[in-house]
């Protein structure tokens, strides 16, 4: 970085200037026109402090960035494994009938059969399921806890960004 110096104006504040603005006009706050010296001249300016120098500028990214970035990404991940898992749900193969199988079988019932069959159903559908399927929903559960913990964990990710953006003043 270049050298940089202050340049006293008469209502006691500093300008500061750098060596490629030698021979400009510069204006105070207060108003009153100044004139950049020469290059041999800003030599005899003060130096602005070390310290008083400002930092790089934050445009890059930074972390704040990343955790908006790695927050929408694991959101993302979990909106197309969560629409993925409810298209795809295991299904039992023991007790699938075809309509045509259920229509055909209600057509040659009794009366009096239809009235049982009428009565074990209103006790509720026989939830026996084959060892497959059981096995089957075991992982599509755990599948769908792991598609809800990554949502959440990019959920907090971006609210985290969001947070440090609004800290930050919002660069």
């Amino acid at each position: 970085m270049s050298a940089r110096y202050q340049l006293p104006c008469s209502c006691g504040r500093q300008i500061v200037v750098e060596p490629r603005q030698a021979g400009e006009a510069m204006v105070c706050s207060c108003g009153a026109s100044l004139q950049v010296p020469t290059l041999l001249e800003m030599r005899s300016l003060e130096p602005v402090p070390a310290l008083a120098e400002p930092r790089p500028s934050d445009s890059g990214w930074g972390g704040r960035h990343r955790l908006l970035l790695l927050g929408g990404v694991f959101v993302s991940v979990a909106m197309v494994a969560g629409v993925w898992l409810s298209l795809n749900p295991p299904l039992s193969s023991v007790g699938t009938v075809s309509p045509e199988t259920i229509q055909q079988t209600a057509q040659t019932l009794t009366p009096a059969q239809t009235w049982a069959i009428w009565k074990r159903m209103e006790q509720g559908l026989d939830r026996r399921v084959d060892r497959e399927y059981a096995a089957a929903m075991v992982f599509f559960r755990i599948w769908q806890g792991v598609t809800v913990a990554v949502a959440l964990i990019g959920v907090v990710l971006v609210v985290m960004g969001i947070l440090s953006l609004r800290g930050s003043g919002g660069h």
